[in-house]
Parts: C-alpha cells; sequence; structure tokens
C-alpha cells in the first residue's frame, strides 16, 4: 500500500477520538478519493443497535467497486479496525462492509434505486461530508493507490 495514501487516510482516521466516527470518516474519505458518488453518511448511534454509522455510495462498474471495498478493507485494516463481515462479489451491485460500528454499502445505480436505503435511512441524522474528501479525489492519488484486479476471495481468509 502507497505511504502517501496511508498517511491522508491516516490523517482522517486520527481527527477524532470517537473510533467509530474515524472509522466512517475514514471509509468515507476512500470512497470519495476513489470517485464513488452520492456518498452519505448517516449517525444511527442514537438509535440503532447495529451500528453508530451507515455509509451508502454508489459505484459506476464492479470495477470500481471491487477497488473502493478492497482499499476500504486493507486501509482499516492497517488502522486495527475488526470487520465483521464482507457480503458481494465480482459482479454484484451492492456490496457490504460490516466494520461493527460502522457498515459500508456500496450499490450500483440501478440498486440504490431499487432497494431505496436511503429512504430506510431518512429517519437517522445525516452526518455532512467535508468538501475536502471530494478535492482529495485527484489523479495522482488514485494512480499511487496500490489497487489489483483481484477478486475479493481475498479476503476470504481474513475473517
Amino acid at each position: 500500500m502507497d505511504l502517501k495514501f496511508l498517511d491522508s487516510a491516516k490523517e482522517f482516521f486520527n481527527k477524532n477520538a470517537d473510533p467509530a466516527l474515524a472509522t466512517a470518516w475514514t471509509a468515507t474519505w476512500i470512497v470519495a478519493a476513489m470517485k464513488g458518488t452520492q456518498i452519505k453518511l448517516y449517525e444511527t448511534k442514537k438509535s440503532s443497535q447495529f451500528a453508530d454509522y451507515i455509509l451508502v455510495g454508489t459505484f459506476s462498474n464492479p470495477t470500481q467497486a471491487n477497488a473502493i471495498s478492497q482499499q476500504v478493507i486493507k486501509t482499516l485494516k492497517q488502522f486495527e479496525v475488526n470487520l465483521r463481515a464482507f457480503e458481494g462479489y465480482n459482479d454484484s451491485d451492492w456490496l457490504l462492509i460490516d466494520m461493527f460500528d460502522v457498515i459500508v454499502h456500496l450499490f450500483s445505480e440501478s440498486a440504490r434505486q431499487l432497494y431505496a436505503l436511503d429512504e430506510l435511512l431518512a429517519a437517522y441524522r445525516p452526518v455532512a461530508i467535508p468538501q475536502e474528501f471530494y478535492t482529495a479525489s485527484n489523479d495522482s492519488i488514485l494512480e499511487e493507490l496500490e489497487i489489483t484486479k483481484k477478486s475479493t476471495e481475498d479476503f476470504k481468509n481474513y475473517f
């Protein structure tokens, strides 16, 4: 993994004393840096026993979805964030990364409309995403990422 990217991600991870929020911010930053769209972060800790934060994003194609999910998993593993589960493989329209306090949902555009998760989460407080997360997604950072076309099966032994 490239040290510049890891250092940038660590900056977001270390900005908050709340580990769940730090994990959510880091995952959000990665999704934005890798050009995910329609990114929304919901705070669910006051009324949900499942997670403190739920992140929802949209991807353009399965290759992008796999790259984003791999980078979230790799980076947060470096920060010793425990992963509960990863669901969705190769050509899936919906990928899910469960990190106990934070759940990441990555959808294709059609699956996001079909499942309407945003409507289910509308009762939760949305967390404003800083503009700097989007401006970090320039080509030089993306070129520095260590993204391969490996299958998500690479993570099978991680859990």
